[in-house]
């Protein structure tokens, strides 16, 4: 793993959303109750001011609308939070802890991951059954017709989530504890959206009819397509949008825009809380700890 702060935290000028709900990874992902760290690759990681353009002369994929929060940068002079150094400094403590104990961190690519299922027009669709959750209609309306493939697989691990994107009708389906038995597909939560290319990626009203803020597979309302590190990104060479990562300690009862909820349990006033983003402040944060959380 890197050695310095901003390698691990920054990635050059890449801007990096911190939220457990979702890790940085090829098709990573943790839930919060096992608390898997994640962090930067070994290898080195451009920013979109670095990338080259591909080589089929079309834009690089990236989920979402372009002023999406996952692919818009923060401007150079968007101001810290006030805390923005002591919190940094304790992150960097807890990433230390865990390179000094060799457990993290570390990217998923299998288990813990977010298989994501591009599908056609022509794929036929299934009903995916809610279960566990009370007067969630709307949801349950969502699912009835899912174009999941029937070889699918959820990631491993006890989050089973996967994702489904339909490009021809830019819609995306999510799914948390997703399972196949004898009565077809069923999940205990997860989320729906339509107009795919133009949503801020998280979830509210307009994601789907019916839709509510606190529909999604991750903890904090944002889906957890928006921060993995793609196929895509690893061909091109270079990642042109937000990561997410999760952390071991995450501020209980607070969140920071654009998440919508949180599950954190740290009453540690220096714990990050869910939504926030990290950005480095100049590239001289390169040879010293000058990343800040905005």
């Amino acid at each position: 793993m890197a050695s310095s702060l901003t390698a691990r935290l920054a990635l050059r000028a890449l801007v990096l959303a911190a939220s457990i709900f979702c890790c940085a990874g090829v098709a990573g992902c943790d839930d919060a109750s096992s608390l898997h760290p994640i962090a930067a690759t070994r290898a080195p990681v451009r920013s979109s001011r670095d990338a080259k353009a591909p080589t089929n002369g079309k834009p690089a994929f990236r989920f979402f609308s372009p002023s999406s929060f996952w692919n818009e940068p923060l401007p150079s002079d968007a101001p810290l939070a006030a805390e923005s150094s002591a919190l940094v400094e304790d992150l960097d403590t807890q990433v230390s802890a865990l390179e000094a104990s060799g457990t993290g961190p570390w990217i998923n690519t299998r288990d813990w991951s977010v298989p994501i299922y591009t599908v056609s027009a022509r794929q036929p669709t299934v009903r995916v059954r809610l279960v566990g959750a009370f007067g969630e209609r709307a949801l349950q309306s969502a699912w009835d017709a899912v174009p999941l493939p029937s070889t699918a697989q959820p990631a491993l691990g006890k989050d089973a989530h996967l994702v489904v994107w339909q490009p021809s009708t830019d819609r995306l389906w999510e799914f948390w504890h997703l399972a196949h038995g004898a009565g077809g597909w069923s999940a205990e939560w997860g989320g729906a959206m339509r107009h795919v290319s133009d949503s801020s990626g998280v979830y509210g009203p307009r994601s789907w009819p019916g839709a509510k803020p606190w529909w999604g597979a991750s903890a904090s309302s944002l889906s957890i397509a928006g921060g993995l590190i793609t196929l895509s990104d690893l061909r091109r060479g270079s990642i042109d949008h937000a990561l997410a990562i999760s952390i071991t300690d995450v501020r209980a009862g607070v969140y920071a825009s654009p998440a919508r909820r949180d599950d954190g349990v740290s009453t540690d006033p220096l714990s990050l809380p869910e939504g926030a983003h990290l950005r480095r402040v100049s590239r001289r944060a390169m040879a010293s700890p000058a990343a800040g959380v905005a």
